[in-house]
């Protein structure tokens, strides 16, 4: 059902979290998980911008053409946003 790689990402984020009722510093494992986090929006901005690429370039009706170039423009703009503001809060 799942893959070894989600186990394994599964299993050490359990591990970062038990760390922090420990007392334990668990610093470490915060850009790992902005890391995984990060990888998983460029995935899914990535997948919807490419679904919404016919729309945006062929010609057909207006209002769905219109409407497919606002959300692309949204949600690249959003993802641009999010990854700036990942990588200034990670300094």
């Amino acid at each position: 059902m799942h893959s070894s790689t989600s186990v394994q990402h599964l299993k050490k984020l359990h591990g970062i979290l038990n760390y922090s009722h420990s007392g334990v510093d668990f610093s470490f494992g915060v850009p790992y998980l902005y890391q995984i986090t990060l990888g998983l929006v460029l995935i899914t901005s990535c997948t919807t911008l490419a679904g919404l690429l016919p729309l945006m370039l062929l010609e057909g009706d207006g209002f769905w053409q219109t409407l497919a170039i606002v959300v692309g423009w949204g949600l690249g703009a959003s993802t641009l946003f999010l990854i700036l503001l990942m990588g200034i809060w990670e300094r």
